[in-house]
């Protein structure tokens, strides 16, 4: 079956794709921009309520235990010193298991969007970005097993 749709707004697209199941999708570089947006801004909300809710249960720990306050505050003094901004919380958070399966949660997210059949993903037209690039687009058409 061949598809073709020339819609400037990829969230009129997403709808069809889903129904239709393709195995390959060529797409202009704007589409896999907007749908990478997507999926980095569904993966930022879960790294930020994840590391809220560690936070939350340190100062709870710490108020609740007052003989481990100096410790759990020097633990968290010297992680503020080596990660000094919320966007290296994050990125060491994206290294943690929880932040290995919340990335795939993502993924599966956005090939699902497509479909969930991609099994091969192409861009044309102007350069695609490197952040949106290779690596992302093999996730997209790889099946997590």
């Amino acid at each position: 079956m061949l598809f073709g749709r020339s819609d400037s707004d990829y969230t009129l697209l997403l709808p069809d794709l889903a129904r239709i199941q393709p195995r390959f999708f060529l797409g202009m570089s704007h589409f896999w921009t907007d749908l990478h947006a997507d999926y980095s801004h569904r993966l930022s909300r879960m790294a930020d309520a994840a590391i809220r809710e560690m936070m939350e249960i340190s100062q709870m720990r710490n108020a609740t235990k007052p003989s481990k306050n100096q410790a759990g505050g020097q633990a968290l003094t010297e992680l503020a010193a080596r990660l000094p901004t919320w966007s290296d919380l994050v990125a060491a958070w994206l290294l943690t298991r929880e932040g290995g399966i919340a990335k795939q949660e993502c993924i599966d997210v956005s090939r699902a969007s497509l479909g969930g059949e991609i099994l091969i993903a192409a861009t044309g037209g102007s350069h695609t970005s490197d952040e949106v690039g290779l690596l992302w687009f093999i996730s997209l058409a790889l099946p997590y097993t």
